[in-house]
């Protein structure tokens, strides 16, 4: 599998074309340093000084390499898919060593950052229900209304539980929705989008 690289990530990258591995190997660093703390507008500036360009371009050009080496370590990528990729890029071959090379060595660091700093989102862990019908009321005798009563229990950051309560209309509407998210999920479209996020 190779890296897809839109336009305006292969203009932010075409600064470090110009640099040399030893350099770019620093970038590399502030690449990594950039995804585990955040922008260091002080680094941006002083790498400006010393290769006399505006700071703007350089944090473009960091912000465009941790892209390419987070979306690398997210992919799991090997260092041939992940060198291949980089042909597009028209990167010298020195370089590209240097890239590939900082790639194997910091994948896995760059995937524990990636790791904490995903969301932990709540996930369906049990499902109870019951059916409760009313008959009748002072009002109107020989009626039946029919609901359903859930108790929906996720597992996130804390074990949570959630009670709602539902006419036969509305979860069958519920029931038809998820089952043409299902059907969404099965076309190649979904798949694919599937397949990149892993």
């Amino acid at each position: 599998m190779l890296l897809q690289l839109s336009e305006r990530h292969k203009e932010d990258v075409a600064f470090l074309l110009q640099l040399t591995p030893e350099i770019l190997g620093e970038f590399c660093h502030i690449a990594v340093d950039f995804l585990q703390h955040g922008a260091n507008r002080k680094v941006f500036s002083s790498a400006a000084k010393k290769l006399r360009v505006e700071p703007g371009v350089v944090e473009r050009a960091v912000n465009g390499l941790a892209f390419l080496l987070s979306e690398g370590a997210r992919l799991n990528l090997s260092d041939m898919d992940f060198s291949d990729s980089l042909l597009t890029l028209t990167f010298s071959e020195e370089s590209k060593k240097t890239l590939t090379s900082f790639h194997m060595e910091h994948r896995a660091t760059t995937r524990a950052i990636l790791a904490e700093r995903q969301p932990d989102l709540p996930h369906y862990t049990d499902l109870e229900w019951k059916l409760e019908v009313q008959l009748a009321s002072r009002c109107l005798r020989q009626q039946a209304q029919p609901r359903f009563v859930l108790k929906l229990g996720t597992d996130g950051t804390a074990p949570q539980s959630f009670l709602l309560q539902a006419d036969v209309a509305n979860l069958r509407h519920l029931g038809t929705e998820l089952e043409d998210a299902l059907k969404e999920l099965r076309k190649a479209h979904a798949r694919r989008i599937m397949r990149n996020i892993k």
